[in-house]
């Protein structure tokens, strides 16, 4: 899947968010996801969790989600 350059440092990438990711571990210092994993069963938003944390590497990083109400989709 080629990641485009759409305008200047923005890029885009049409990809299945619940599969991994095609770049290297450590590859980003941020994750940001809104209201998406309420519409994923909870396998997916695992999966996706797991992702995010392999994309951000052993250094940490930022992860920032934004749910209706992520108490309720974490039970």
């Amino acid at each position: 899947q080629p990641l485009v350059r759409v305008h200047g440092d923005r890029y885009f990438l049409e990809h299945d968010a619940l599969q991994s990711y095609p770049f290297d571990a450590g590859a980003f210092d941020w994750v940001f996801a809104e209201h998406f994993l309420e519409h994923v069963p909870r396998a997916g938003a695992v999966a996706f969790l797991t992702e995010a944390r392999r994309l951000l590497g052993a250094h940490g990083g930022v992860i920032r989600i934004s749910t209706p109400d992520l108490a309720l989709y974490a039970r």
